[in-house]
């Protein structure tokens, strides 16, 4: 509440002074104006600020704030410690204000007029950058205290979660790839946003908290954090409610992150039972592809043995080496009787 009490004023007091100092630079302008044409239609002089002005961005900054502070003592309370940094990382995250100046958007929207001074021809991004490292500072004192208390351990360790999440990336990688190679630049705030929070969203369902309790918070803090729904002051000067429909992609990147982090072990036994069934099929195919080939090999030799019995022609070899038939009997007897008769005849001769 500490920390929450201090952002307030702090972002009150931006406002607050960007508001005033805008309507004075406006004021000095007009004065200048009705001294040189009195007549002029814009030489009028202006109202002061009122509340309209500056209190709906500084309530907005301290909802993205508290956002983001209450993501973080999730990622805690799900045992997950000092993975509280992933998210307090998400206000540094840069994005490209001008040609090859790179800062992180201010979390309050009055701030622009710090980051683009009136009349400068680049942007001032010192104060984008301190704003930033506010905003980490206070997401992460009210994470860090709770982490000092004992806490449970979580179901699934860090590293088995990153291990995880590597196919799921690799594969976002090659699509982001084949997209980026046809043309299209994707936004770096925005890449990085769904990137920390892919993993965040992992940590804190294979954490300890509760199934239920764990979606129900990332489908709501990412989107806030991102700026999902602003209070903001309309052109007309009064405030208004805007939605940013591209933050409720957040939420879904986180929830995408805690389901992968969930489905990918099943996925991979699935996967491991699919190939071992395939390799079981092709070997069943290969040992009924073999039987057939022998059983057709048998039947050739049968059918050529009984065309052979039948002619009463000499039975052919046997292919296989299995044996003699009874043909090969009947043949290897008359050799026999053939070659005890070729002595004796031999014999009576010489002694005739």
């Amino acid at each position: 509440m500490a920390v929450i009490a201090v952002q307030c004023a702090l972002q009150a007091l931006v406002a607050h002074t960007v508001s005033a100092q805008l309507w004075w630079q406006t004021d000095w302008a007009r004065g200048r104006l009705r001294v040189s044409h009195p007549q002029a239609a814009n030489a009028q002089r202006l109202p002061r600020p009122g509340w309209q002005s500056w209190v709906p961005s500084a309530a907005t900054a301290v909802l993205i704030t508290l956002a983001l502070i209450l993501l973080a003592l999730l990622v805690v309370r799900a045992g997950r410690g000092w993975c509280l940094l992933l998210v307090a990382a998400l206000p540094l995250v840069p994005t490209q204000v001008a040609p090859a100046v790179w800062a992180p958007p201010p979390v309050n929207q009055l701030a622009n007029a710090l980051l683009w001074p009136a009349g400068a021809s680049a942007p001032s991004t010192t104060w984008a950058w301190v704003d930033a490292v506010i905003t980490a500072l206070m997401v992460v004192i009210p994470a860090a205290s709770l982490n000092a208390t004992p806490g449970h351990r979580p179901w699934t360790s860090g590293q088995q979660v990153l291990g995880r999440l590597l196919p799921a990336g690799l594969a976002a990688g090659l699509a982001l790839g084949c997209a980026a190679a046809e043309g299209w630049t994707p936004d770096p705030w925005q890449a990085g946003w769904r990137v920390l929070l892919v993993v965040v969203g992992a940590l804190v369902v294979t954490g300890t908290l509760r199934l239920g309790v764990a979606v129900a918070a990332l489908a709501v803090l990412p989107a806030f954090a991102a700026g999902g729904v602003r209070w903001t002051t309309g052109s007309d000067g009064l405030p208004t409610v805007v939605t940013d429909p591209l933050a409720l992609w957040m939420s879904c990147a986180a929830v995408a992150g805690g389901v992968v982090a969930l489905a990918q072990p099943a996925l991979a036994r699935w996967l491991q039972r699919a190939r071992s069934s395939r390799r079981q099929m092709l070997a069943d195919d290969a040992a009924f592809r073999s039987a057939a080939r022998a059983a057709a090999v048998a039947a050739s030799v049968v059918t050529a043995r009984s065309h052979a019995a039948h002619d009463g022609g000499t039975a052919p070899a046997d292919p296989t080496g299995s044996g003699s038939g009874p043909d090969d009997d009947e043949f290897a007897g008359v050799s026999r009787r053939s070659s005890h008769a070729a002595p004796a005849r031999a014999g009576g001769r010489h002694r005739a």
